[in-house]
């Protein structure tokens, strides 16, 4: 590669490095109320965004040493060879930094981040390392996913300089680049999360399917030629049953200032009962998820479209005992109950409304 891109490239990394690091310290409500699809998929499984980000780390890491190590051998007076065969990977055998000392220097560097992170989130008390709690635990498994992300680029880097075992090696590093493509799709989801605002859902894209979570006998898909708004609408097939459940998780926060929460469905039936939860972070938060506590609503659908409008006032005040957060939204929740024989409706423009 020239070595311009390379250094391009080494920017937009150390540019990433930059930009992800402040959100290890965001408030936890903050960061998904701003990227809810990206934050959930981030932290899904063993906190696969862990190493992603310290292989970013390592990425960057390895070529400043890279660098520091050709200056040292050439003298300032030539830091114009120098960059061009730190970004080309090309030091020459013996001027270059020894490959041990940049394992160790690498996997120093990703240990002391990766701990300092837990540090400064306060995982790490005396009383969590006395008692080995669940939180403590999990913070030692995201220390080493940090070692684990930045040893999968040190392969990657060792691949390039030898060419013993360099497929095996460059297969062994393969695994971050897998971790990252859902992490980027989610990205693509979010950008059109905060794009359509206060649009909530309309399934003109297929990935906002991967915004609900439906019970195992509720089915969602989209369907062609029945939109209420656009070309596509979401069919959803409840099964019968006391409770069938699907639930809105990835939208986008902040509710307040709007006049109305507004969906259009369609019941190609007869009349049936929609019943309608709404919460927010609040309700989520104490665990007890009391039905006093969010919005509970009932509506009637008769056969073909129907909009349904809910109030805003109504939902801030529907909790018994406080307002609701509207700025701090975090499900909406369909469901039918006692229900005979399975039922399909069909859902589409979801929205906020003046």
């Amino acid at each position: 590669m020239p070595p311009f891109l390379s250094a391009i490239f080494f920017i937009l990394r150390l540019a990433l490095v930059i930009a992800i690091t402040p959100l290890f310290f965001a408030p936890r409500s903050d960061f998904d109320f701003d990227f809810p699809a990206v934050w959930q998929t981030v932290n899904a499984g063993l906190e696969m965004g862990h190493v992603v980000f310290f292989f970013l780390v390592a990425s960057v890491t390895v070529p400043v040493m890279e660098l520091a190590a050709r200056l040292a051998a050439l003298g300032w007076r030539d830091w114009r060879t120098a960059l061009a065969d730190t970004w080309q990977c090309s030091a020459a055998k013996g001027k270059g930094i020894p490959a041990r000392w940049v394992w160790l220097v690498t996997l120093t560097v990703v240990f002391c981040w990766g701990f300092g992170i837990e540090l400064v989130q306060k995982a790490f008390t005396s009383a969590c390392l006395a008692n080995l709690t669940s939180d403590c635990l999990a913070s030692l498994d995201d220390v080493l996913n940090d070692m684990v992300g930045a040893l999968i680029y040190l392969l990657w880097w060792q691949s390039c300089r030898s060419k013993r075992f360099r497929l095996g090696l460059r297969l062994l590093s393969l695994p971050p680049m897998l971790v990252a493509l859902p992490v980027a799709f989610a990205a693509v989801d979010d950008y059109h999360i905060w794009r359509d605002f206060p649009l909530l859902a309309s399934f003109e894209h297929k990935d906002e399917l991967g915004r609900w979570v439906a019970d195992q006998n509720v089915k969602m898909r989209r369907v062609d030629g029945l939109a209420r708004d656009g070309k596509y609408a979401a069919a959803i097939d409840f099964a019968a049953g006391r409770y069938s459940t699907i639930s809105m998780q990835y939208f986008y926060r902040d509710w307040h200032g709007f006049g109305a929460l507004a969906m259009d469905v369609y019941n190609p039936d007869e009349p049936v009962a929609l019943m309608i939860k709404l919460y927010d972070l609040q309700h989520t938060e104490t665990g007890h998820y009391d039905t006093d506590d969010r919005y509970n609503g009932s509506y009637i659908l008769k056969h073909g479209w129907n909009e349904i409008r809910i109030p805003m006032q109504e939902i801030e005040h529907s909790p018994a005992k406080r307002l609701m957060e509207l700025d701090q939204m975090r499900g909406l929740q369909l469901f039918l109950a006692d229900q005979p024989k399975p039922r399909t409706l069909f859902i589409d423009h979801i929205r906020l409304v003046p």
